[in-house]
């Protein structure tokens, strides 16, 4: 009997402090996020992107010759997907995934200079590995709504490295 009760307490101690450390990584990565944001960054070479059904740009920002951030955007049939990746000491610290939608005109046609973000999502990472995340909204497109790591990880690389 004492032993159960030891073990849920030894349990409930355990997920508080990892629910503690997880809040912890939160604020301190959206820190650093807002000091690179905040920084007099240097902008890098653009790649232009195209998949089947979008292109685009990803753009690296330095500071003090090391890649901070890099900012790719894909422009969509129906919207903006806009991806930052943010770097720590060359480590892959956050990636903030933002996708916007045009609205559509009282026409019924897709005002293209209107739009409004129904996803948000905020991917936490320490040591290449995925930490925690916080999505808002919803993806337009179904098959997007899957947060695939390790292609996420392969492409953080690539920019980090200049493609």
């Amino acid at each position: 009997m004492i032993s159960k009760i030891l073990l849920t307490l030894f349990v409930c101690i355990f997920f508080q402090h990892a629910k503690s450390q997880k809040a912890e990584i939160i604020a301190s990565t959206d820190s650093i996020a807002a000091e690179i944001n905040a920084l007099p960054l240097k902008e890098e070479e653009s790649l232009f992107i195209e998949f089947s059904t979008a292109a685009g740009i990803a753009t690296s920002y330095s500071y003090k010759k090391e890649v901070v951030k890099v900012a790719r955007s894909l422009q969509l049939p129906y919207g903006i997907w806009q991806t930052n990746y943010y770097y720590q000491n060359g480590k892959l610290v956050l990636i903030e995934d933002i996708e916007e939608t045009h609205l559509i005109n009282e026409n019924g046609e897709i005002d293209y200079s209107s739009k409004e973000q129904n996803y948000c999502g905020r991917f936490y990472f320490s040591h290449n590995a995925l930490i925690v995340s916080k999505e808002k909204g919803e993806k337009r497109n179904a098959s997007e709504t899957l947060f695939n790591e390790q292609m996420e990880l392969i492409q953080a690389k690539l920019y980090l490295v200049g493609y």
